[in-house]
């Protein structure tokens, strides 16, 4: 995790400097900068909101405002708000700029912030940052970057569920660091990341002695936003001790006496320990709650709302449970390590995986509103976290907007803990691989998101189904359906929220269509001549310097090419044609990803497959011509549009000419395809040495005053982008 920092150095020589700060002379025609702040002073993780007193000089009002915080920081808002993470006396400054020139105007040591808890800074070479008891430990090597750790005792409570007895057991500390992510712990793809080790401290007097154990006494952590998860660790005079991957930058600790809970352990096959292999061994956190919980989870159904309410089990049925989870985690396991695939990053706890079962949140509404918007699964410290009441709420919702109305069969199914777990457990694999960091904008998101996120997102979720037994894709966003317009795998749409997760179709419909035997083969395969996508494309970003967003995408499509050839059978070009003109038009089998795609009509377009600019349109007379190129030229690779022409059924012909010698195609001979429909009539495919077709004796299509044709354009090539030019001529007798 580089990180860049931009010194400027300027020198002013001013007779006297007061409260008012350094400000430039201005012009009568410039504005004048000024500000206040408040709070402006106070502990590490100091929020302060800044408001702009400037004033616009003769040359207009102001258009621009740029605030330098003094810790690397900077803002382009006219009243920002910053958090300092790290100690120490900041200097401010703002420069305001109109029409009529800029100025600036700094205040030297204006924000101050201390640290009563302690402050330290620790970096490659190791170390300990440590105040009132809480320790933070880097070995050599768990760190590449710099980073500033605050640690802060407060007297502001941690809230929990109600659910099981919680007890707190110790005082609370705030923890912030100054990383550019939370990712703090280094990353290497070719060996098992270091983890940091977060001690906190406990009143072990206060609980009993045969219960201080890792599974009643571990650490709670409120992260902003009041989202609540738990740390596993061990026993140490006094402390719990946990390995951690990832810290947020801002949180609070506790540690906490559980007396109901406990760890069980779940097997898999023994084996060495290698970089690349999976630990032999899962550990659950649990209680009996929890475990009633996942039973009725388990249990319930979308047909029966309450079911998902219920809390009397048999010990067979709670056992059946825990069975349920190993059977999943075992197999996701056995078919990873099948194809030599690489583990996943997340921590390790004496030779096991944890995987935290924990009710996370204060309340769970009825309405959920979108699951995107809650946390039911997740590793924000490196080790597996599940919420089992959310996944409840998740499912009672999904069932009750059923009852309400049986014709949204696609949501009507449950997110049960299998599911959820292979989930966290997928995203782990594809961030084991180090992919370089590459950021795509997405207006949709209102942010960037990492080039890799289809493989992230819609792997996850496609494993996730597989393994946690659903026999459907998501249907539960906008972000969870494919747009044929878009290329495929991209990780944005500029129109879609969460487009990444749309991948899961395109997975599913491979499996569907190629049937592997083994699902992960093509994705995972650590070895032999060709690798499966995930180590492919690590090897070729690896060796490719300067590596662009276009770069990663190019060789996105190459990784992807080479693993759906080499395992199943087809070119990816060729697997992606099939796969647009099911989705568009033909409706077959292979296209059935949700319950309701078996009721589509076959060989009716698809519209909403495609975004509104991909989809172009025209008419002609009896006897007229059409040339269509706008919106044709430069179609991405892997990516579809279509041209709907409506035709007077007096014309005797319609001809399309298409301009083929233009076309390229990629290594493996995929380029553009031309299928063209009628509604309810199979398509005519332009054939592979032809560049026109030639209709005759159609007529008005049924309620119409027109014949309407469908002319779809896929560009399967994996590499190139096309244009099309279409020239359509319709003659009399």
């Amino acid at each position: 995790m580089p990180r860049w920092s931009f010194t400027t150095t300027l020198t002013v020589v001013i007779a006297a400097i007061g409260l008012a700060g350094c400000p430039q002379s201005p012009r009568d025609s410039e504005p004048v900068a000024n500000f206040s702040a408040s709070p402006r002073t106070g502990n590490t993780g100091l929020t302060v909101s800044f408001s702009d007193l400037s004033t616009s000089g003769a040359g207009g009002p102001i258009i621009a405002w740029r605030w330098d915080f003094g810790d690397g920081n900077r803002s382009s808002a006219p009243n920002p708000t910053h958090t300092y993470l790290a100690e120490g006396d900041f200097d401010v400054s703002l420069t305001v700029t109109s029409s009529g020139g800029s100025h600036t105007r700094t205040r030297n040591g204006y924000i101050q912030i201390s640290s009563p808890g302690g402050a330290a800074n620790l970096g490659p070479e190791g170390g300990t940052a440590a105040a009132a008891g809480v320790r933070i430990t880097a070995a050599a090597g768990a760190l590449d970057e710099n980073v500033a750790f605050g640690i802060t005792r407060v007297n502001t409570q941690i809230s929990f569920n109600v659910f099981e007895t919680i007890n707190r057991v110790g005082d609370t500390f705030e923890i912030t660091h100054d990383a550019a992510s939370t990712d703090v712990a280094a990353s290497t793809a070719d060996a098992p990341v270091q983890p940091l080790e977060l001690a906190i401290p406990y009143a072990e007097d206060v609980v009993p002695t045969g219960s201080r154990v890792p599974g009643k006494v571990h650490i709670i952590a409120e992260l902003e936003g009041g989202l609540v998860v738990p740390l596993l660790g061990q026993i140490r005079a006094g402390a719990v001790v946990a390995p951690v991957l990832r810290l947020p930058n801002r949180a609070r600790y506790t540690v906490v006496y559980r007396p109901d809970a406990y760890l069980q352990t779940v097997s898999t096959a023994a084996k060495a320990r290698t970089s690349v292999n999976w630990n032999s061994s899962w550990q659950l956190s649990l209680s009996p709650e929890l475990l009633r919980q996942l039973t009725a989870l388990r249990l319930g159904s979308v047909q029966r709302p309450n079911s998902f309410g219920a809390r009397a089990f048999t010990s067979a049925q709670l056992e059946d449970t825990v069975a349920a989870l190993q059977a999943g985690l075992a197999a996701l396991q056995a078919d990873f390590e099948a194809v030599r695939g690489r583990s996943p990053r997340l921590v390790t706890l004496d030779g096991a995986t944890p995987v935290l079962f924990f009710n996370s949140a204060l309340t769970y509404p009825a309405a959920i509103g979108g699951i995107d918007r809650v946390f039911y699964a997740g590793s924000p410290f490196g080790a597996v976290v599940v919420d089992p009441a959310q996944l409840l709420a998740i499912s009672t919702w999904n069932a009750d907007r059923y009852a309400a109305d049986d014709t949204l069969v696609d949501i009507a199914f449950k997110l049960d803990a299998p599911q959820a777990v292979t989930e966290v457990v997928t995203r782990a694999v594809v961030d084991g691989y180090d992919y370089p960091e590459i950021h795509v904008p997405s207006p949709a998101d209102g942010a960037s998101v990492p080039f890799e996120a289809a493989l992230i997102e819609g792997l996850a979720l496609y494993l996730g189904q597989v393994y946690g037994g659903v026999e459907a894709s998501r249907a539960q966003l906008d972000g969870d359906y494919t747009l044929l317009s878009t290329p495929l795998m991209a990780p944005a749409d500029p129109s879609t929220p969460g487009y990444a997760a749309s991948a899961q179709e395109f997975f599913r419909y491979l499996q569907n269509r190629y049937a592997p035997a083994n699902p992960v083969e093509y994705l995972a395969r650590g070895t032999g001549a060709v690798k499966g996508l995930l180590g492919a494309l690590a090897d070729s970003l690896e060796a490719t310097h300067f590596v662009t967003a276009e770069i990663a995408a190019r060789q996105a499509a190459t990784a992807l090419d080479n693993a759906v050839f080499a395992y199943l059978g087809a070119p990816l070009g060729e697997a992606y044609r099939e796969f647009a003109l099911d989705l568009a038009f033909e409706q077959g089998e292979d296209a059935i990803l949700r319950p309701s795609d078996a009721e589509r009509l076959p060989l009716v377009l698809d519209t909403a497959r495609f975004a509104p600019g991909a989809q172009l349109a025209g008419s002609l007379g009896a006897v007229d011509g059409l040339d269509i190129t706008a919106g044709l030229a430069n179609i991405p690779p892997l990516s579809s549009r279509v041209v709907r022409l409506s035709v007077d059924p007096a014309a005797a012909s319609l001809s399309l000419e298409f301009n083929r010698a233009q076309w390229q195609v990629d290594a493996r001979n995929q380029g553009v395809a031309i299928v063209v429909y009628r509604e309810g009539l199979p398509g005519v495919a332009l054939g592979a040495n032809s560049s026109e077709l030639v209709f005759t004796g159609f007529e008005a299509d049924l309620g119409l005053a027109t014949a309407e044709f469908y002319v779809l354009i896929i560009n399967s090539s994996t590499s190139t982008a096309n244009s099309v030019a279409i020239a359509a001529i319709t003659a009399a007798e």
